[in-house]
This record gives structure tokens, C-alpha cells and sequence, in this order.
């Protein structure tokens, strides 16, 4: 059985070989990895989401035991502070980016949390939720999670609102509702992304072009993380819309939906 290590900085970045190099994708705070190699001073590590890639090893912790799944909560908004104390004036411990996983000790206007390190501390209530399942309204929620992005800037490889890509973007809205899709602007098989004829695309569903990966929004929108755009935004699918790309013009390669169990 493999080893097994939880992330232990905010926001990890992860490289394609054991050395800092050319970013590969992002993990958060308390989220699992299992160790496939050690390589001097940085891990290849397999996230619990099936990407691979290698970190560096003092980003990471082992920790004694799991704790339950009731016990933890997801930040669900875009940055929360972890203090010392219940209230702002409280000394800072941390900062955790959306999608980050932490312990909940006791639930209140301010929650007492623990961190993997076991020191404990205090954030508010509406930066926290349990983990999430899929839900009926899966729709809404991938694209409220989205738009909470806008603006934010576009990082190769990024997964928070520091910098996001685009496969970063819309791989955290659906993890956020519940759903780990793949980190890449690929469908690949194994995952729960299927295509779907163009005609019958749906808000929520993701449109696939050549490198490049966006959210269809409903009323010919799309939101995505482009260098074009030098991050988050929203832009048209309609050719000659004001706010259409003509680098999108006839280069749709599919469009992705998501696979609901026991279809």
C-alpha cells in the first residue's frame, strides 16, 4: 500500500519533473496525495483525483489516521482566514483558498477548526460548508462557482483565485458541486465528462477547442480563463457578437457533459 500524504501549504504547485519547472496543475490545503516516488527533495505524487505530478516534499505532511468525513469542511469561499481567535483582531495563522479542507472542532458564528499540524483556530461560519455531494441543481452550482472567478488573473496551471487556467477553472467549479472531472481541457475516458451533439449543449456543460476548455453559461455566453483575456471572463459563442472571439471561430471540437451516475 502506498504511502499516503495530505497538502500542507495553501496553495501547492506541482511540476511536471522533480524540479521547479513548468507548473502542471495546483493542489489545496488538506487534500490527499499518494506517494508513487521520492526523488531527492520532491515527491511524485497521484492526487485523489488521478493527476500526477511532482511536488516538493516539505509541502506535504503525513498525518496520523483519518478524520471522519463529517468532521471536515470544505472553504467555500474565495480566501478565508484561519486566526488565532474568534473575532478579526485575532493573530493570523493561515489563509486557505476555495476548495481547501480543514477540520471542523466546533460549529458557531466563528468555528474553531484545527489544522493538520494540530494547531487549532477560528474562521467564520460562511467561509465553511461540508463536503459536498452532488445535487440536482449541479448546474447552477458549477456556474455560481465560476463566476465567482471573474477577473481573476490567468496562471498557467493555477487552480485559485491567485491565477487559474481554464481546465483549472472548471475542474474546481465542479469539485465544488461535487464532481472531480479532469484537470485537462481534454474529455478522456475513465472520467465523467461525455460528449454531446453541439445542438443539444445545456448551461453548465463545457465546450472543448483546441488547447482550451470553457463553461457554456446558456444565451450564447461562455465563461472561461483565457491569455486573451489575461484571465476570467465572459465571452460570446455567437460570431460577430461585440464580445465574440474570432480565435473560437469553427474550432469547437466537442461539447462535454457531465455522466450521472446510472446513465
Amino acid at each position: 500500500m502506498k504511502k499516503k500524504v495530505h497538502v500542507n501549504g495553501p496553495v501547492v504547485p506541482l511540476y511536471g519533473g522533480p524540479e521547479v519547472g513548468v507548473l502542471v496543475d495546483e493542489i489545496l490545503y488538506g487534500q490527499w496525495a499518494e506517494v508513487l516516488e521520492e526523488s531527492g527533495e520532491f515527491l511524485k505524487i497521484r492526487t485523489e483525483y488521478g493527476y500526477e505530478g511532482y511536488g516538493r516534499a516539505s509541502d506535504f505532511i503525513a498525518t496520523n489516521g483519518e478524520r471522519s468525513m463529517a468532521q471536515m469542511r470544505l472553504v467555500q469561499s474565495t480566501f478565508a482566514d484561519i486566526l488565532s481567535g474568534p473575532d478579526y483582531e485575532h493573530s493570523h495563522l493561515i489563509t486557505l483558498p476555495m476548495g481547501s479542507r480543514i477540520a471542523l472542532l466546533e460549529e458557531g458564528l466563528w468555528c474553531r477548526v484545527q489544522l493538520l499540524d494540530g494547531r487549532e483556530g477560528y474562521t467564520r461560519r460562511e467561509n465553511l460548508t461540508p463536503l459536498p455531494q452532488l445535487s440536482e441543481n449541479w448546474r447552477e452550482e458549477v456556474m455560481s462557482v465560476a463566476r465567482k472567478f471573474l477577473g481573476t488573473q490567468y496562471r498557467w496551471g493555477g487552480k485559485s483565485a491567485l491565477g487559474i487556467d481554464c481546465s483549472g477553472l472548471v475542474f474546481l467549479s465542479y469539485a465544488m458541486a461535487g464532481i472531480y472531472i479532469y484537470r485537462d481541457a481534454v474529455i478522456k475516458e475513465g472520467h465523467p465528462i461525455v460528449p454531446v451533439p453541439e445542438e443539444e449543449m445545456l448551461p453548465g456543460d463545457l465546450l472543448y477547442y483546441p488547447g482550451h476548455v470553457t463553461m457554456y453559461l446558456g444565451d450564447g455566453k461562455m465563461i472561461h480563463s483565457s491569455a486573451t483575456n489575461n484571465g476570467v471572463a465572459i465571452n460570446s459563442t455567437i460570431p460577430g457578437a461585440p464580445d465574440f472571439l474570432e480565435k473560437y471561430r469553427d474550432n469547437l471540437l466537442a461539447v462535454g457533459r457531465l455522466k450521472l451516475p446510472g446513465q
